[in-house]
Order: C-alpha cells, then structure tokens, then sequence
C-alpha cells in the first residue's frame, strides 16, 4: 500500500547513529575477543587464570552478542554504517567459531 515515493524515500537515521556504529563496531571486536579467551581456556591445558579474569574475559560474550545487533540497528541510515556493518560481520563471524567450539570441544 505504498506509493512509489514512500518507496524510495530513504530510512531516517535515528538520533545517535553516528555514534552507534563505531560502538557496534567495538562491540563486534570485544565480543571476537571473548570468543577468542573461551578457546584458550578451553584448550590449553597450563592456562588457568583466576575466576576473576575469567568473569573479565568472558563478561563481553553475552555483551556483545546482545550488543551488536542493536546498535547495527541503531546505526542504520548514518554515517558510520559501515563500520556497524563491519561490527556485524565480525561478531558473526565470532558466533560461528564459538558454534564450533561447542559443538567439536563439547
């Protein structure tokens, strides 16, 4: 039920776009580095930090997985939308290799 100009009338990018996509972009890189600490700890046999590290270290996975999808939302329509979208990318990538630390490391 829309007319072709509601069609092609760009999204409005909300307030704080600008801002939201380097913050999904840290997101992204945080929550690859979470991924990354959950395969040390996992694998290596002679690594074991205190628990305390361990909540620092890990605290980014639900962080970021929670993180990255709404602030690429967020960033939608701004400046900085690529850099959401390379926060995106790379969270999804960090997604599947953690799939694959359960499932092969069980």
């Amino acid at each position: 039920m829309f007319t072709q100009q509601q069609q092609r009338t760009p999204r409005s990018a909300l307030p704080g776009a600008s801002v939201a996509g380097s913050v999904t972009l840290v997101l992204g890189v945080a929550f690859a580095l979470a991924v990354a600490y959950a395969y040390v700890l996992s694998i290596a046999d002679g690594f074991d930090p205190p628990d305390w590290a361990r909540v620092a270290g890990l605290v980014w996975l639900p962080v970021g997985l929670l993180g990255v999808p709404i602030g690429y939302y967020w960033a939608r329509g701004g400046p900085r939308e690529s850099r959401a979208e390379l926060g995106l990318v790379l969270s999804l990538a960090a997604v599947l290799a953690f799939v694959v630390l359960v499932l092969v490391l069980g």
